[in-house]
């Protein structure tokens, strides 16, 4: 499946579109695969979570200090809670054929992980059809190799 995930990174350059992969599921799983992401997609590879990890990387409240710059790939880390305002901001970020990962606890514990979160999440994929020419992938998978997974646990966002 990486091996698909880079040749669909190739083409979403050559058209100029970037694409929101969204990893549900343990926090564990999902630290994991999203670092094996970061470490073959290589560019920026911005990181943005409550809790650093390799450089680079910010803090959610930290990301107006990015204003006017552009990066190659991008990690939101929303598995402790979602900043909506943070993620739009994160989003205007990136470069034509750019990743935006978006790690969360599973979707079936989100309502329980945090009330105000839930909200904020279902309504995410409508957020960003705002969003100018992108066009945003989803992946869910709870456990098993990095970005394995049914074709019916994929589906594909385009926005207007």
């Amino acid at each position: 499946m990486m091996d698909a995930l880079l040749n669909l990174t190739a083409q979403m350059a050559r058209e100029g579109i970037r694409r929101l992969l969204v990893l549900s599921g343990d926090e564990s799983w999902t630290l994991q695969q999203a670092q094996a992401l970061r470490e073959r997609l290589g560019g920026d590879g911005l990181w943005v979570g409550p809790e650093p990890v390799s450089a680079p990387c910010v803090a959610p409240g930290a990301l107006k200090t990015l204003l006017g710059r552009e990066v190659m790939h991008a990690f939101f880390d929303a598995r402790r809670g979602f900043d909506m305002a943070a993620m739009a901001a994160l989003s205007g970020t990136l470069r034509a054929g750019s990743w935006l990962v978006l790690l969360t606890p599973p979707f079936a514990d989100w309502p329980m992980k945090n009330s105000s979160l839930f909200p904020a999440i279902s309504g995410i994929f409508s957020s960003f059809a705002n969003i100018g020419s992108c066009a945003f992938r989803a992946l869910t998978a709870a456990s098993g190799d990095a970005f394995s997974g049914s074709e019916d646990s994929i589906s594909s966002h385009s926005a207007i």
